[in-house]
């Protein structure tokens, strides 16, 4: 009943406006987080579906210029982190550096940095650590080459091995592996013995995700929520043999490490780049996927938003609701402190999850999905990314830039 309430909020009730003219986003809580969307690859994976143009030096070099433009455009203000993803983040070092540079000194907590495996050099290990990287995402996906082929990786399981040694042995703060299984192709054997060699190099955490089939993938077979459901159910075994428990939805934190690799799934978050997104409390923002509006809206000193979603207050407290639990730590107070019109229907909402058995306590202030729960927002979770962001996403089709990268494009009716 939550589940079908909560779609149909999705569904019938929030609808974006196209091109509105904003003239700022306000960040009106302490711990709005700062993501920077670096949309440049040198190579395309079959399976991605974050938004990305070929590498081109001058078009990044002409963006990286703009990303510092964008960012004046809103008042100054320190923010709780930063995150870089992508596309690949790495694709020019210096340029990366760079950014790194102009943002560290409004930033009061962690800087987190995506890094591809065939990227995980000493040097530029060394180089993001002094500039004041402390938190890495490295994205192996897979220890498997057969599966690496499957997802279209330009690398392989033995440079998987070698990154993660270079990276554990590099001594950051926090470092995050990301894992993507498919089940249509692969048994879940092959799901427990990657997450098991990488528990085997000690990361901070383990993030895991069933692999998303979006309609621009050349992938024709569906999700199978139950037998994925079944595969985590596996891995939470697993992983408390080998020292880790299951932390967020879909990742895993070893046993006495504090802090989590979170960029987008916090409480408020700005967007800043190509295609990135901004959740304030009041409403939700997406900037332009073409890159070329992008650098006239900067040139005219206008905040480069497509689309916005004007969420009543109700609807961004169901926001906050949905990420909390996906992070599995709903604190009911802060909560109400921060949507207090909505509290007494907040505590009914509550009160009715705790009836369904989705929460438990996990500690005197934070709630946290059961077992039930964690399977009723499994379902949640894909359903929304088919119904809510594949549209969004999707954007980048009608892109001249796009067109022109030969990136694979969605699929079209008849």
């Amino acid at each position: 009943m939550l589940i079908s309430f909560l779609k149909h909020q999705a569904r019938y009730k929030i609808h974006p406006e196209i091109d509105p003219l904003i003239e700022s986003i306000s960040a009106v809580h302490q711990d709005t987080g700062l993501y920077l969307h670096i949309p440049f690859c040198k190579h395309f994976c079959t399976f991605c579906p974050y938004h990305k143009f070929r590498y081109d030096e001058n078009m990044l070099r002409t963006y990286t210029e703009a990303v510092f433009r964008e960012f004046g455009l809103y008042p100054p203000r320190e923010y709780d982190s930063l995150y870089v993803g992508g596309g690949t983040p790495t694709v020019h070092q210096g340029l990366l550096l760079e950014l790194i540079r102009f943002f560290r000194p409004i930033i009061r907590r962690e800087i987190g940095v995506e890094l591809h495996p065939l990227d995980a050099t000493g040097e530029l290990l060394e180089l993001m650590e002094t500039e004041g990287v402390q938190y890495l995402s490295l994205g192996i996906q897979s220890m498997h080459d057969e599966v690496l082929r499957h997802f279209g990786r330009n690398h392989s399981a033995r440079d998987n091995h070698r990154a993660l040694s270079q990276v554990m042995n590099a001594g950051y703060k926090l470092v995050d592996v990301d894992l993507v299984f498919d089940l249509a192709a692969f048994s879940s054997e092959v799901v427990l013995k990657d997450f098991e060699t990488v528990c085997a190099y000690l990361p901070h955490q383990i993030s895991i995700y069933p692999m998303m089939r979006f309609s621009f993938a050349p992938y024709r077979t569906k999700n199978q929520p139950a037998r994925e459901f079944e595969t985590f159910l596996q891995i939470d075994k697993l992983a408390l043999r080998m020292g880790y428990h299951r932390d967020m939805l879909w990742t895993y934190r070893r046993s006495g490490v504090a802090g989590r690799y979170s960029s987008v799934t916090r409480p408020f978050f700005r967007g800043i780049g190509i295609s990135a997104s901004s959740f304030n409390g009041e409403g939700f923002y997406v900037n332009t996927f073409d890159y070329d509006r992008y650098l006239t809206c900067i040139a005219n000193a206008r905040l480069p938003v497509s689309k916005r979603y004007r969420l009543s207050d109700w609807e961004n407290a169901l926001f906050y609701l949905f990420w909390s639990l996906y992070r599995n730590e709903l604190n009911l107070a802060l909560w109400c402190d921060y949507f207090p019109q909505q509290k007494a229907r907040g505590r009914l909402l509550f009160r009715y999850l705790r009836l369904l058995g989705y929460l438990e306590p996990i500690s005197p202030e934070l709630w946290g999905l059961t077992q039930h729960g964690r399977k009723a927002f499994h379902r949640l979770e894909e359903w929304l990314t088919y119904a809510m962001i594949e549209p969004i996403w999707n954007d980048y089709a009608t892109t001249p830039r796009a067109r022109d990268s030969d990136q694979p494009q969605p699929a079209r009716g008849p």
